[in-house]
């Protein structure tokens, strides 16, 4: 909180002007707005590793929801808020989608992490139909979000330097599972418009994942699920599929073309104090420099613009006066200019 309140405006975690502040001077003009899960905006009632009752755990994301909408309608265009729901509930979480979605909140919906002792079974249950179908047809893409609490988290022990190693290491593991459950429970087949976001993940790990699961269906012990699917996953990925990459790395912006140009999002996982801030701009310069102007406005606004419906042309003003031009974001970047009072993940290699 000290670095945070020194250097990244931690007040905009809450605080609506604070917030747009913090961000503009870091070059962004619009975002996808997630729980923050960490300072003063997380969801109520919520624990890591332990199942929220379920009443608790709906009324706590209703209010969450209610608090969100006023923070998105004070800077309409600009905030593009994610819908969070139980999954205990099925038409519940319908109604909840519909009045959010009326509300101001268009960043699609939440997809809330399967937590051990919760009573939900996975993703590709049945009974998850009706909303993903009703998701299709309102245009909402599902966000997974990096720091969804894990299915067996209870069973990292209660030492805290060694429940944050194990975490770090498995969480990106855990970001990647409601994939696989839509692939292989053919939600994605018999949802071909429904859009899946992972978000605040690493992507470096994309084309080599893709890759065994192409060569893993074709195994002979796979026959039976290979039949009922119409796609490869790489298909699927590339046709539904999105990675929201928080503080992407050089190699990963060169990887581009293997993790889909059309599929990759940029994010600079503000407030974390692991995100970009508050040198946004140069991990930027460290990411993208050399890369074709056409690729980086896709990545850092033109894809995210599709699956969010932000303007563009809208934002495109105040993004001239406190954006990073093009000329900025190809200034090489050395190693050795790298800030040295700088604690986040904004300068992977």
């Amino acid at each position: 909180e000290t670095h945070y309140r020194s250097e990244a405006s931690i007040a905009g975690a809450w605080d609506s002007a604070a917030r747009l502040d913090a961000l503009e001077r870091e070059g962004v003009v619009a975002e996808v707005i997630h729980p923050d899960g960490v300072f003063g905006a997380r969801l109520p009632f919520r624990s890591f590793g332990v199942a929220t009752e379920a009443r608790l755990e709906a009324a706590g994301k209703r209010a969450y929801n209610r608090w969100l909408s006023e923070l998105c309608q004070d800077q309409p265009g600009r905030r593009a808020g994610i819908i969070q729901i139980s999954l205990h509930d099925v038409d519940a979480a319908m109604r909840e989608v519909e009045h959010c979605a009326k509300n101001g909140l268009t960043g699609g919906v939440g997809l809330p992490g399967l937590q051990a002792g919760s009573g939900l079974p996975g993703y590709n249950d049945p009974g998850y139909e009706p909303l993903w179908a009703m998701c299709e047809d309102m245009g909402l893409p599902l966000s997974h979000h990096g720091g969804t609490p894990m299915t067996d988290a209870q069973v990292y022990g209660t030492d805290p330097y060694q429940v944050a190693a194990l975490n770090s290491v498995e969480v990106g593991f855990v970001s990647r599972r409601p994939f696989l459950f839509f692939v292989f429970g053919g939600v994605f087949d018999r949802h071909p418009k429904l859009e899946l976001v992972l978000t605040e993940t690493f992507a470096d790990w994309i084309p080599a994942w893709l890759r065994e699961l192409d060569a893993h269906v074709e195994q002979f012990w796979m026959s039976g699920i290979r039949g009922r699917l119409e796609h490869s996953p790489s298909e699927y990925w590339h046709r539904q599929c999105y990675v929201g990459a928080s503080f992407l790395s050089r190699s990963e912006a060169e990887a581009r073309g293997e993790i889909g140009m059309g599929n990759l999002l940029w994010g600079a996982d503000y407030p974390h104090i692991e995100g970009t801030q508050p040198y946004t701009r140069e991990s930027l310069r460290a990411t993208f420099a050399g890369i074709p102007e056409p690729d980086v406005r896709k990545i850092l606004s033109e894809n995210a613009a599709r699956v969010y419906g932000f303007d563009i042309a809208a934002l495109q003003a105040r993004a001239d006066d406190v954006g990073p031009s093009v000329e900025d974001l190809s200034v090489p970047f050395l190693r050795r200019d790298k800030p040295r009072d700088y604690i986040g993940s904004g300068f992977r290699a």
